[in-house]
């Protein structure tokens, strides 16, 4: 920080400028453009505002009616800032709330103590940081045999979801006395993820695809474990509140155990699920291949199984059983226009490790799709 004393120049050149409705950085800019003034950081540009005058108020930018005091709706817009920035320290959200970092401080542990994802690290808030990457372990059941099932990317809420085919695979699974299933991502058709895809879906808020995921999502006795897809998170990003998370408060069935990347031990057996970003590769397997390859050796998984491409696919790469799970979601104006043909249907595996053999069987259900399937 600047220890130089200030002059009266500077002084007036501050309080003038957040009369003007400038914020503290702003200033801080102006100050580095004028040869009358010292460099200085905003806070300490603040720190002086508020002991030569209080708080300045700022003036409204536009004919508006001024803003409403922090006390009145601080959480929202505490929430607003930074879906725009993502990470602030205290002091620049409070400058952008034209309150204290006290003040300021105080409005995020209310946001964190309702369930609102925010980190405070120090000074510093991050919105909605994406979790992903541990590992959670499932109790080990059965007879040695691991049977699950793969499913991604069902996208409840688009006109072309397939919950009927869902419906049935689900069902598939209980006949065969599966208890597991394995979900990587995309469970919701989120809002704003392209232009145009207000008009491919049925459910358009956060509220009624939370609650038709709740009511309608396959049960059948089967727990199913899943991470977070770039459809799901898009309602984070817009409201700050994890739709799956607040789904499997409602859903015991449901377990969600990361964001776009988890792992999973499992009777024996380590599980990674992803749900990558970016488009289809020219080769099916190249993205699996390329994410196979990222792994250390002894941090090398016994299944692989990747969302987002709604492709279906069975290939072992440095020994890692390698899948994409297909989708439950038929081919949409958007698939069409990037001529991406999806397979829809889920997987079913078996798997059993005796000694130093491993067996596995994988057998892939497909659908037809069907219209207007909701």
């Amino acid at each position: 920080m600047n220890n130089q004393s200030w002059t009266e120049y500077e002084e007036k050149k501050a309080i003038e400028l957040r009369t003007r409705g400038l914020t503290y950085p702003e200033i801080a800019a102006e100050f580095q453009k004028d040869e009358l003034c010292q460099p200085r950081t905003s806070e300490s540009i603040r720190l002086r505002t508020y002991a030569l005058t209080g708080k300045v108020r700022i003036k409204p930018k536009h004919k508006e009616k001024p803003a409403s005091k922090p006390t009145e709706e601080p959480a929202s817009k505490i929430i607003d800032i930074l879906k725009q920035r993502r990470v602030a320290t205290l002091t620049e959200l409070a400058d952008e709330l034209d309150t204290s970092p006290r003040r300021t401080k105080e409005g995020v542990q209310s946001l964190i103590a309702e369930g609102k994802r925010l980190e405070l690290k120090g000074e510093t808030v991050e919105f909605m940081a994406p979790k992903g990457g541990k590992t959670t372990t499932l109790k080990s059941e059965g007879d040695g045999w691991c049977r699950f099932g793969l499913v991604s990317d069902t996208h409840l809420g688009s006109k072309k979801q397939q919950i009927s085919a869902l419906r049935d695979f689900y069902r598939e699974l209980k006949a065969r006395g599966i208890t597991k299933a394995f979900h990587s991502g995309d469970w919701v058709a989120g809002k704003n993820i392209y232009r145009g895809q207000e008009y491919e879906l049925f459910l358009h808020s956060m509220r009624e695809q939370k609650e038709y995921l709740i009511q309608e999502y396959p049960d059948e006795g089967i727990e199913t474990i899943g991470i977070v897809g770039n459809h799901d998170f898009a309602w984070s990003a817009l409201a700050g509140d994890s739709i799956l998370e607040m789904a499997a408060m409602v859903r015991p069935d449901i377990k969600i155990v990361g964001e776009y990347q988890a792992f999973v031990e499992w009777n024996g057996f380590r599980f990674s699920l992803h749900h990558p970003d970016g488009g289809q590769a020219y080769a099916i397997s190249y993205k699996l291949q390329k994410l196979v390859e990222s792994f250390t050796a002894e941090n090398l998984p016994d299944f692989v199984v990747m969302g987002h491409f709604h492709q279906k696919e069975y290939v072992t790469i440095r020994g890692v059983e390698c899948f994409q799970p297909g989708c439950f979601e038929a081919q949409s104006p958007y698939l069409i226009r990037k001529n991406l043909h999806p397979a829809i249907g889920g997987w079913i595996v078996e798997a059993q490790r005796k000694e130093n053999r491993t067996h596995i069987i994988a057998e892939f259900l497909s659908y037809k799709p069907l219209e207007r399937d909701w």
